[in-house]
């Protein structure tokens, strides 16, 4: 939840009116329990809303609660600092304007398992890290046709290390950055 100073405000009009009304970036799943409270009444009109659910934060007149739906795949060198990684990351979320705490985590290849930048990087941001074999990244990129790297497959014997890895972080889902 962001910014944090809304959140009695936002309890306040819960109190009174007894429902709070929320803008959602993303369709809720069937069974959702903010789906199920008659307590929450959904909008599309962003000037109405008390909450909105956003990967973003752009108006600090709204409390947001962001979900942790952006998977981070890395590839990286050997010795890589973590702040190189937190930079990296960093850049590409402001430019797409999301905010950090939409990661649910850092993915990579398992040869990288023991990468300390790594480990470190997820720690800082406070997300998972985990990796996945060799088998289970070249499979995705012959599956969803993703790029390939000449270089990567010299070095890691696999043709792409950070699109599959992002994809299989996200249990196959939609890459937006490539």
């Amino acid at each position: 939840v962001y910014p944090l100073n809304e959140l009695p405000k936002i309890n306040s009009r819960l109190l009174k009116r007894g429902k709070l009304v929320v803008l959602s970036e993303y369709e809720l799943e069937e069974g959702h329990p903010l789906c199920n409270d008659s307590s929450y009444v959904f909008t599309t009109d962003k000037e109405k809303a008390d909450l909105i659910i956003s990967t973003s934060v752009d108006d600090q007149r709204f409390l947001y609660l962001i979900p942790p739906l952006c998977s981070v795949g890395i590839g990286c060198r050997k010795g890589v600092p973590a702040l190189d990684v937190i930079n990296a990351i960093t850049t590409v979320f402001q430019r797409l304007g999301y905010s950090l705490q939409s990661i649910s985590g850092l993915y990579s290849i398992s040869p990288k398992a023991y990468e300390q930048g790594l480990q470190a990087a997820a720690e800082t941001l406070g997300v998972a890290y985990k990796t996945f074999t060799p088998d289970q990244i070249q499979e995705t990129i012959e599956k969803f046709d993703l790029e390939r790297s000449t270089w990567v497959r010299k070095n890691m014997g696999v043709d792409g290390v950070c699109e599959p890895a992002s994809l299989l972080g996200s249990n196959k889902g939609q890459l937006i950055v490539h």
